[in-house]
């Protein structure tokens, strides 16, 4: 459907979900963002968060502080463009790369929900596609003559 040919290094997308206190994943076709903060302690687990775009690199810092309070600003957040639909999040893996390191960290719940957000993800996918074919939000640039 919306996905082509893009390559996508997976062995780096792996090493990112294993290594980065945060990382964010952009979208084409959606207007959230993926958002990992992987951080804990022993109050607070890890969180999956579907954000809006950034204005700036310093406003996605300052929305960390608000949506983290508990932890300091981090050094830096990772982040990606993911050229497929969100779905294929899904079906290549990634989120189960996700879940399964929010679980080694023993958050159970806080794995389970990664995957309510990918849903909600993909939902707002399939909405933004239907507008697109019914026309429904969108202009044309070429009018029939």
């Amino acid at each position: 459907m919306l996905d082509s040919d893009f390559f996508i290094d997976m062995k780096e997308v792996k090493e990112l979900i294993q290594t980065s206190d945060i990382l964010l994943i952009r979208f084409a076709t959606v207007d959230k963002r993926l958002l990992m903060d992987s951080r804990t302690s022993e109050a607070v687990g890890p969180k999956m968060l579907a954000v809006s775009r950034a204005s700036s690199v310093e406003a996605r810092f300052r929305e960390l502080k608000t949506l983290r309070p508990q932890f300091p600003l981090p050094d830096h957040i990772m982040s990606f463009h993911w050229p497929k639909s969100v779905s294929s999040i899904r079906a290549m893996g990634v989120m189960d790369m996700i879940a399964d390191r929010f679980r080694r960290a023993g958050f159970e719940s806080e794995a389970e929900h990664c995957y309510e957000v990918l849903s909600y993800l993909e939902k707002r996918e399939r909405s933004q596609l239907v507008s697109a074919i019914t026309g429904e939000g969108y202009s044309t640039l070429w009018q029939k003559t």
